[in-house]
Order: C-alpha cells, then sequence, then structure tokens
C-alpha cells in the first residue's frame, strides 16, 4: 500500500522538481551497498582484533575498543550484539 502511494504520488512529484531523481536515488542505493560492504569487511576485522571468544563468552580488549571513533564502536557493538544473539538461539 505504502509502495503504491510512493510510486504514484510521491515519485512524480520528485521527477517535477528533478528529472534524474530516480537516477540519483539508484546511485545512492548503489552507494549505500558498497559501504555496507566495506562495513561489513571492516567489523571482521575490529571483531579479530578486539574479541576473544571462550564458548559461550566474549572478551572485549576494552582499552583497544574506547580508541576507536564514536561510528567504529557503533559498528563494533552491532556487529558483537548480532553474533551474540546467534550464538545463544
Amino acid at each position: 500500500m505504502q509502495r503504491n502511494r510512493i510510486r504514484h504520488q510521491v515519485i512524480p512529484l520528485l521527477k517535477e522538481e528533478n528529472s534524474q531523481a530516480l537516477s540519483h536515488f539508484q546511485q545512492l542505493s548503489d552507494q549505500l551497498s558498497a559501504a555496507e560492504e566495506i562495513i561489513t569487511e571492516q567489523q571482521k576485522k575490529w571483531y579479530q582484533a578486539l574479541i576473544k571468544e571462550n564458548y559461550h563468552e566474549f572478551e572485549v580488549d576494552v582499552d583497544s575498543y574506547l580508541t576507536f571513533s564514536q561510528a567504529q564502536q557503533f559498528f563494533s557493538y552491532k556487529n558483537w550484539r548480532k553474533k551474540r544473539e546467534s550464538i545463544m538461539i
């Protein structure tokens, strides 16, 4: 329902403002996919550098973690939670 409303009401308005709007959205989508791929690869490296797994326990090198930028900490933590949840299931 919402998708149809966007396709029939919003997209025509965007095209009126900028005929290249859909092309720009596609470029943005491609860029976001590439960024997600890069982040996923980096998360693996951070995990290997900072985490030691012992069965269902995780040991974090907190000193190294605290040297990360806020964005690095955010994505690292997000990845660790996802891994932890998959192990707990």
